[in-house]
C-alpha cells in the first residue's frame, strides 16, 4: 500500500496537522474581554449590587450575571474588596454611554 520512503512524509504531515490543530485550540479557546467593561469596585459592592446597576445594560439574569463575572474575572467566591476591577459583561460603549447620559443629566439639574 505505501511504500517505504513515503512513510517520513506521512509521519511529517501527521505532525504537522496534530501541530496546526493544536494551536488553533489553543488561540481560538481565549475569550475575547477586551470589549467588555471594566468597572472599580467601591465600598459596599457586591456582585449582586453589581448586577442590579446594570440591570438595564447586560440583559442577563443576576445569577447569569455574578456566574459571567466569577468566570471571567477567575474569581472562586462572589466576594469582591473596594479597589479590585472586575471585567463586567457590558459593552465598553454601552457604559459609556450611560456615563455621559448620566453627566448631562446631572450638569441639567445643575
Amino acid at each position: 500500500m505505501f511504500r517505504k520512503d513515503s512513510l517520513p512524509y506521512i509521519f511529517t504531515f501527521m505532525a504537522l496537522m496534530i501541530t496546526i490543530i493544536l494551536a488553533l485550540a489553543y488561540t481560538g479557546g481565549e475569550k475575547k474581554l477586551d470589549g467588555y467593561a471594566t468597572v472599580k469596585v467601591e465600598a459596599g459592592d457586591n456582585l449582586w449590587t453589581l448586577a442590579d446597576r446594570m440591570q438595564d445594560l447586560h440583559g442577563l439574569s443576576k445569577t447569569d450575571f455574578v456566574q459571567w463575572v466569577q468566570d471571567n474575572n477567575h474569581l472562586t467566591t462572589a466576594v469582591i474588596h473596594p479597589g479590585e476591577s472586575v471585567i463586567i459583561p457590558v459593552k465598553k460603549e454601552s457604559l459609556s454611554e450611560t456615563k455621559n447620559i448620566a453627566l448631562d443629566k446631572q450638569v441639567l439639574k445643575d
